[in-house]
């Protein structure tokens, strides 16, 4: 496994502003070239530097697994086209934001905070084609 070091916008919380799948990384527009280059290598995806909700909270603001993203309910309509145009599926909420912080994934199934209402989960589950199991993860929603 290689280990490569790095800050994007000065943090070391890539989490935060990429959203990463098997297949593609979302990544924050202001990536230049040879650190979005150094991402895709070394993750072995294909790389899509965006804004969502004109933010560069990606990690925040979509999850997702392979090609299909969930997005937060404040994306706008030029961004979600941007990603249908590249590729992506997406499921765009409409109660939720922050569901990068709410929801985890991997191929078999994830984990959904207990806050994502009945009809979000059954929507996430149906267009992911996933079982997601309501928990709290250290004593957090």
């Amino acid at each position: 496994m290689t280990i490569k070091l790095m800050n994007l916008h000065g943090s070391p919380y890539l989490g935060i502003f990429c959203s990463v799948t098997d297949d593609v990384a979302l990544i924050p527009e202001f990536v230049e070239a040879k650190e979005e280059k150094k991402i895709g290598e070394a993750l072995g995806v294909e790389t899509i530097p965006l804004r969502l909700a004109d933010s560069h909270l990606l990690g925040v603001l979509a999850r997702g697994v392979g090609k299909k993203f969930v997005l937060a309910n404040c994306v706008n309509e030029d961004e979600v086209q941007f990603l249908n145009d590249a590729g992506i599926e997406t499921l765009v909420l409409d109660q939720t934001s922050a569901i990068g912080n709410l929801l985890t994934l991997n191929k078999e199934a994830g984990i959904i905070s207990p806050v994502i209402g009945m009809r979000e989960r059954e929507m996430i589950e149906a267009f992911l084609e996933k079982k997601l199991y309501p928990m709290r993860v250290a004593k957090s929603d």
